[in-house]
């Protein structure tokens, strides 16, 4: 079901803190360590720190790794490995994706607009996407995907317009129509967007293409006033 999974985010787990674990040593009427056992007494605390600071390293270490999977099941819902429904359930992560999704269509913009119609273009699009993707989950009866299949969307539309605009920038140090490079991507972006919405709504693939080119379309429409079109 893709609306199973719980509210999992990457949550910092080294968040132990000091206190006291038994009784001051003056409150019992003895030494720290004992006469002739100092040493001892000693290695011993030693290796309690280092055992604590292992563990340490280890919660940092699983902390990471939760973070990092969402990144690898955005990698594969890329690739047409993964499914929208492999997400977690998470605020977190969706905020995350949609400001990914922001800042990546604030980039894009900046090649040919100023900052304000960019960063107004950016917020365009990402809203339109929030909207059209509410709206069409609860016209089918499964809101309760929306933020898996937001975050899903908003991910991987982020990575690939990253990607996009990485293979622009690199092409316009060879030709003036540097514009070209965005034909592959774009149509990588259908595939991703028509896989994401046939898993989301339930409905044929040819009927999820449809849907994202339509999405691409109303995209252009709206952000069209604040981004001139490129030079051909």
């Amino acid at each position: 079901r893709i609306d199973a999974g719980d509210d999992l985010g990457c949550r910092d787990l080294d968040q132990a803190q000091p206190r006291r674990v038994g009784p001051d040593t003056h409150e019992l009427g003895v030494e720290r360590y004992p006469v002739g056992a100092g040493e001892a007494g000693a290695q011993r605390a030693q290796r309690g720190v280092v055992l604590y600071q292992g563990s340490s390293h280890a919660r940092s270490l699983y902390g990471m790794i939760v973070c990092i999977m969402p990144f690898k099941i955005f990698l594969d819902l890329c690739l047409l490995r993964a499914n929208p429904q492999d997400l977690p359930t998470s605020n977190r992560l969706l905020a995350a994706a949609l400001v990914a999704h922001l800042l990546a269509n604030v980039l894009t913009g900046l090649d040919s607009a100023s900052p304000e119609n960019a960063l107004l273009a950016g917020a365009m699009d990402t809203l339109l996407l929030v909207a059209l993707t509410h709206t069409g989950l609860m016209l089918r009866g499964v809101g309760a995907r929306t933020r898996q299949t937001l975050t899903a969307l908003a991910g991987c539309g982020a990575l690939l317009t990253f990607a996009a605009w990485g293979a622009v920038t690199l092409a316009e140090t060879v030709t003036a129509h540097a514009w070209v490079a965005w034909l592959p991507f774009l149509f990588w972006f259908l595939a991703v967007y028509g896989h994401i919405l046939r898993n989301a709504l339930n409905v044929s693939l040819g009927v999820a293409l449809a849907l994202s080119a339509g999405y691409v379309l109303l995209s252009l429409a709206v952000t069209g006033p604040f981004l001139p079109p490129p030079e051909l």
